[in-house]
């Protein structure tokens, strides 16, 4: 009678994402759709990110909830600052720090919400007194993995960033075999893409930044560690914010880089607010790999006045921009087909109920 009842009972789904706004918007985002098809998600931050974050909208309140837990406080993070919107760049390490913090008030949540849902024989009709079926975690929190062994709650990573970019980073395995010492390293492409691909670093700015990524930080673990030690010891799932029309070629190399299901949820964009004689025709996600001119630059980021000319010139007056510009409105055509971007939602619950 349990497994009847825990199979047509909704799925509780707890989602804890980094603290910036350009994770936790996409995390809600993506807790939002999933409420909307009936699952239970629990969505974790601090309190202040939660107040920002605004109000769940009623419709939803049923299958959506916010759970705060207080940020430790930590020697030199600013103080009241909970999200990289508080701290300056060089700060960012030991907001880090203070997010290593949560993992003893996590487990304590998980621990009560796993009591209450007494296994997963008693589920309500939103699904919160049920066991959480997932954790959908950021890149950080390598800390999780033994507080999902003990309970038995399988996890996923949700990735904002590029599905690009998560192959560029490549699994720790490709990046023991062609180490990456030097910034130059990261201006090529990496060898275990095996298509031609316009993802590297070209510019030396752009390349010592996400050598950065490699190195240990204030936190005392690097960013691609965290990354690491996530996917590898408690994933089951990578989901992306991405489809296969905006980067193609890139899952089926994911899912065998990775050696688990690299899996779409589409573009998340939150619809336009509704205003008179506003366009809501918005290409801000549109990928900008061949539908656009990248503005001529030093090798430090900086740019001069004529280089952005030149660029304004070739996308519109050059034959190139009505290349260009075919290219847009034929990938926008794609990305803005509502239907599919649905379907990969879809697609999304049924691995989350295959997989758990």
């Amino acid at each position: 009678m349990a497994a009847s009842a825990s199979s047509s009972s909704p799925l509780h789904i707890v989602m804890f994402p980094w603290l910036a706004f350009g994770h936790m918007i996409p995390f809600l985002e993506l807790a939002k759709r999933l409420a909307r098809r009936g699952l239970a998600v629990t969505f974790v931050s601090t309190p202040r990110n939660a107040a920002r974050l605004g109000a769940i909208p009623p419709a939803l309140s049923a299958h959506l909830r916010v759970v705060p837990l207080d940020l430790p406080a930590v020697d030199g993070l600013p103080e009241g600052a909970e999200s990289t919107a508080d701290a300056p760049p060089e700060k960012v390490g030991l907001l880090k720090k203070a997010f290593d913090g949560l993992a003893a008030p996590f487990a304590g949540f998980v621990a009560e919400a796993c009591a209450a849902g007494h296994g997963e024989s008693t589920p309500t009709a939103a699904g919160f007194s049920r066991k959480p079926d997932w954790i959908i975690l950021d890149f950080a929190q390598n800390w999780v993995w033994p507080i999902a062994e003990e309970h038995k709650i399988p996890c996923a990573m949700f990735s904002i960033f590029p599905a690009a970019m998560v192959a560029f980073v490549g699994p720790r395995q490709e990046n023991l075999a062609h180490p990456r010492t030097k910034t130059e390293h990261f201006m090529v492409q990496p060898p275990w893409i095996p298509f031609p691909s316009n993802v590297a670093y070209r510019r030396r700015h752009g390349a010592e930044w996400i050598a950065a990524v490699f190195r240990p930080n204030a936190s005392g673990v690097s960013d691609a560690d965290r990354f690491w030690e996530m996917e590898h010891a408690c994933c089951r799932l990578i989901i992306h914010r991405s489809c296969p029309e905006a980067e193609p070629r890139l899952f089926p190399l994911l899912t065998e880089l990775f050696a688990k299901p690299s899996v779409p949820a589409g573009l998340l964009m939150p619809p336009p607010p509704p205003a008179a004689g506003v366009d809501d025709d918005d290409d801000d996600a549109l990928p900008a790999r061949e539908i656009g001119v990248e503005v001529a630059c030093n090798d430090d980021g900086s740019f001069r006045r004529d280089a952005i000319a030149a660029a304004v010139r070739q996308v519109m007056v050059e034959e190139k921009g009505k290349a260009l510009s075919r290219k847009a409105e034929e990938l926008r055509d794609v990305l803005g087909d509502e239907g599919r971007q649905e379907m990969y939602l879809d697609e999304l619950v049924g691995y989350l109920q295959r997989y758990k």
